[in-house]
């Protein structure tokens, strides 16, 4: 039997990578838009952006979401209610910025890995299960950045 904190499912989500140096210079991870699909429980990693920076402290990275949505298959229950089929995070604008601290020294010719964790176990919890919505701060407060 399925507990409620076991949902089953796929998360899609199209969105920007941008790197804030202690200068306010931002340097973009990407040339195109990023699009993932992986799996709500988090057992899916994928490299989405592999770039040259240049050697310096960087203070922020900024995340930049065009569109946010699951395809719940099963295993996430609501006050009692299932929901299943496309749930989708509700922008206010037309993306959300998601803003998360660093301090990260990039010297020359070094290599540093970036873990984005959307940590949709914890998002799912707050679905409307009638409209199948989240609230965009919600999301915003359960993403994750880690430095590997």
């Amino acid at each position: 039997m399925e507990t409620l904190d076991e949902p089953e499912g796929e998360v899609r989500a199209e969105f920007f990578i941008n790197l804030v140096a202690a200068s306010g210079d931002e340097v973009s991870m990407s040339e195109d838009q990023i699009r993932i699909r992986v799996d709500v429980q988090g057992r899916q990693e994928l490299d989405v952006a592999v770039q040259t920076v240049p050697a310096t402290l960087y203070t922020q990275i900024r995340i930049i979401f065009t569109d946010i949505r699951v395809e719940v298959a099963s295993g996430l229950i609501i006050n009692g209610v299932p929901v299943v089929g496309e749930v989708e995070v509700e922008l206010k604008d037309v993306a959300l910025v998601v803003t998360w601290p660093l301090n990260l020294d990039i010297g020359d010719g070094e290599s540093v890995f970036l873990l984005i964790d959307l940590n949709a176990n914890t998002w799912l919890q707050a679905v409307d299960p009638v409209l199948g919505v989240i609230m965009e701060e919600v999301f915003a407060n359960a993403v994750s950045v880690r430095v590997r």
